[in-house]
């Protein structure tokens, strides 16, 4: 699989509570220009299931650009120890990734509550390079990626809830650990789904967690 150059991802820290997927990366650049990054605001009264990604082409230079800024910045050496943020509890996660210098190792900079202490200078690094990464994802145009596969995980929850009868492939018993499918009729049917959907398969109910698996690897 094609590797990208930056990506970041952040992840709420909170009870996990079964079924469950940690969060995909929000936005990958790769070295050709593409930049994949979460839908703001999918339209619709409730939340997908599977939360949608677009694509974008951005312009020539602009990936050697802000590798250069993470370069100047310090940010593809070693990650420093970041410490944890005071006077707040459970802080998101963000974990920024950068290709090493020349096909190096990747660097893996994992921040807790990211905007708490940015007079901490190695956070304020980190804060102004996905600062400049989000302002790519806003002045690029883009349209709907359309995913061709999906990550799924799915548990039984007690019977008598609301739910849909699930008619497709994938046997939702068997998908207690995540399952990746890149069944063609059944991506789409994911999908369409809204979350919190339950499904109910061979007489039981189950609840699922499901999310976009990028035809790129982080960094």
């Amino acid at each position: 699989m094609e590797r990208g150059v930056v990506s970041v991802t952040v992840q709420g820290l909170f009870p996990v509570v079964a079924p469950f997927l940690p969060n995909g990366p929000r936005l990958v650049l790769c070295a050709d220009g593409r930049l994949f990054s979460h839908e703001h605001a999918p339209n619709g009264p409730v939340a997908p299931l599977v939360w949608p990604y677009r694509l974008g082409l951005v312009a020539p230079g602009t990936v050697e650009r802000l590798l250069a800024a993470a370069e100047a910045a310090g940010l593809r050496g070693a990650a420093p120890a970041y410490a944890p943020p005071t006077g707040m509890s459970d802080p998101p996660r963000t974990t920024l990734v950068i290709a090493g210098p020349e096909g190096g190792t990747a660097v893996r900079h994992v921040v807790d509550g990211l905007h708490a202490g940015e007079h901490d200078p190695d956070r304020a690094a980190v804060h102004r390079l996905i600062d400049e990464l989000d302002e790519l994802v806003r002045t690029t145009p883009s349209s709907p990626y359309r995913a061709d596969r999906i990550e799924v995980v799915a548990t039984r929850v007690p019977d008598g809830a609301p739910s849909l009868d699930w008619t497709g492939s994938l046997d939702l018993d068997a998908s207690a650990d995540s399952t990746v499918t890149d069944d063609p009729d059944l991506v789409p049917l994911l999908t369409s789904l809204g979350r919190g959907t339950v499904l109910r398969q061979h007489g039981h109910d189950h609840a699922i967690a499901a999310r976009v698996v990028l035809p790129v690897d982080g960094p």
